[in-house]
């Protein structure tokens, strides 16, 4: 009697030690903490001087985890808050850079709901520079790296080199969240890579469409990369009326790799349809690795203004000016 009840309870340890096995969990946490010294010229206070927190690598706090529910399954999430080391100050809402929960699954790919990343900044990355002086600084051009509220996410796995992606964000009736809509992919075979995504989002009778692609081209340590975005706001009767408009937007770049250093050059223009109030900016991107998690980087930025554009990365007032733009930042991830 006494050994059928230890067989049973060792049978019943053995189950329950196979469902802890399988569930196994895990939790990550991360971050990066970065300052940057600016100084820009032509601001509505003339030159500015300061400190601020950094834009190559923005200043965040986040944690991720999954749990491994068998069969190639598992529950994930992530919370992501930006933090402001040159006060101290947290992001506002707290977990603004993203929150989010869902399933992932090894053969059907990821669907999340929450607040996302959206598809563009998930994917032209590969075209366009990013890191804040970038194609998104552009009136019109926000969405080509967003946040989406209330919104599901669907990433496919790589099939054979390509990756797709959709979200649709509800908007839930507010006047200032849209509906939104991204489908997109991106291909990569050998050394070149192409993308396209479209975005269209509506509000108040509102409707914002965004069209963009990229390809791009390594050869060792060099990639040579394009990337052009059509911008396309109409009212909701589709008539192109006074405060909607049409842009174009592109970056023609290159990034060099030298070992812990990195060099990316790109012209970023903004082409304002039927219109001589265009827009466009140089910038040099360098950046060197003190250690795996270490970096220090610099930026040189010179906007230009034509015609009456007002386009600007501090608060540029007037028309027809142009913008001097040096950073110096640290950075350390963790």
């Amino acid at each position: 009697m006494q050994s059928n009840i230890a067989r049973s309870a060792l049978t019943v340890a053995a189950f329950a030690a196979c469902g802890l096995a399988q569930a196994q969990s895990s939790v990550t946490v991360y971050g990066i903490v970065s300052t940057d010294y600016v100084h820009a010229t032509n601001t509505p206070t003339g030159k500015v001087n300061k400190i601020e927190p950094g834009r190559v690598n923005p200043a965040r706090l986040g944690f991720k985890g999954s749990e491994d529910l068998g069969g190639g399954l598992s529950a994930v999430f992530n919370l992501e808050s930006a933090i402001g080391p040159d006060t101290g100050a947290a992001g506002a809402p707290f977990w603004g850079r993203g929150a989010n929960v869902g399933l992932s699954s090894s053969m059907l790919g990821t669907v999340t709901a929450g607040r996302h990343w959206n598809i563009n900044d998930d994917m032209l990355g590969n075209f366009f520079v990013f890191g804040g002086f970038a194609v998104f600084n552009f009136t019109g051009f926000g969405f080509t790296s967003d946040l989406v509220n209330n919104s599901v996410k669907y990433v496919s796995p790589n099939l054979g080199g390509l990756t797709v992606e959709a979200l649709v964000g509800a908007g839930e009736g507010s006047s200032t969240t849209p509906r939104t809509v991204e489908v997109g992919g991106v291909y990569a075979i050998g050394p070149v890579k192409a993308g396209l995504t479209y975005h269209e989002a509506k509000r108040v009778g509102l409707v914002n469409k965004l069209t963009s692609g990229g390809v791009a081209y390594s050869i060792g340590s060099v990639t040579v990369r394009g990337g052009y975005s059509s911008a396309d706001n109409e009212y909701d009767d589709y008539s192109l009326v006074a405060g909607a408009y049409k842009a174009a937007a592109y970056d023609i770049g290159a990034d060099f790799g030298f070992g812990p250093a990195a060099v990316s050059v790109d012209y970023v223009a903004r082409d304002l349809k039927s219109s001589s109030n265009d827009s466009h900016f140089f910038r040099v991107l360098g950046k060197y690795n003190l250690s795996k998690r270490t970096q220090v980087n610099a930026n040189v930025v010179a906007m230009k203004n034509k015609g009456t554009a007002t386009e600007s990365f501090y608060g540029l007032a007037a028309g027809a000016k142009s913008q001097n733009v040096f950073t110096l930042g640290l950075s350390h991830s963790f």
